[in-house]
């Protein structure tokens, strides 16, 4: 089955190409009735969407729309950077490939946590990282969601780790802990 998505023009540059779907599985529900609900976006909750291959990031925004969630799309590490730079305040939530040219996940995964270290990061890749990895992960905040995922998989760890986040800082607590981190971005010049 192909699904045909909008394609990227002057009109609209985040859209993403045609994708393959994965069949479902033998013994899947095939009745809306049937099937278990997914977690769901809340009012304005924003994912940053990091994949240098472009059928991944299309899968994985159809994924987070379907599920109510606004997408933003980055093909690399500095664009990731450059995206969270102006959208910081609206993103809740980061799905990052670790493998990527230009800037991997770990140079990526630091300058977004030198902007905001309470972000959660969802950390992806289909190859074995070890120590880097396990280092972001030590850190707090983070969470390791190996490819291929399924939608329910990625859907329900992005869910527990919003709410994890939620339930952990009061809202005046995120507040000021952005704008500290806005200040001091721009007073110290980090990316």
């Amino acid at each position: 089955m192909i699904w045909k998505l909008p394609q990227p023009d002057d009109r609209n540059p985040r859209a993403a190409r045609p994708v393959r779907a994965a069949p479902l599985p033998m013994g899947s529900p095939t009745r809306k009735s049937e099937q278990p609900s997914r977690p769901r976006a809340r009012s304005g909750e924003v994912v940053l969407v990091v994949d240098d291959e472009e059928m991944v990031r299309g899968v994985a925004r159809v994924i987070f729309e379907r599920a109510g969630f606004e997408v933003l799309l980055a093909v690399d590490g500095q664009e990731a950077l450059d995206v969270f730079e102006q959208e910081r305040r609206r993103i809740s939530l980061v799905l990052l490939d670790m493998t990527m040219p230009r800037m991997g996940g770990s140079l990526t995964f630091r300058g977004l946590r030198q902007m905001r270290p309470d972000l959660p990061v969802i950390l992806s890749s289909g190859y074995a990282e070890g120590d880097d990895i396990g280092h972001m992960l030590d850190q707090g905040g983070s969470q390791f969601l190996p490819k291929p995922y399924g939608p329910r998989d990625l859907l329900e760890l992005t869910r527990r780790m919003l709410d994890e986040r939620e339930s952990s800082r009061s809202p005046r607590d995120w507040r000021s802990s952005e704008d500290d981190s806005d200040g001091e971005s721009r007073e110290h010049g980090a990316v």
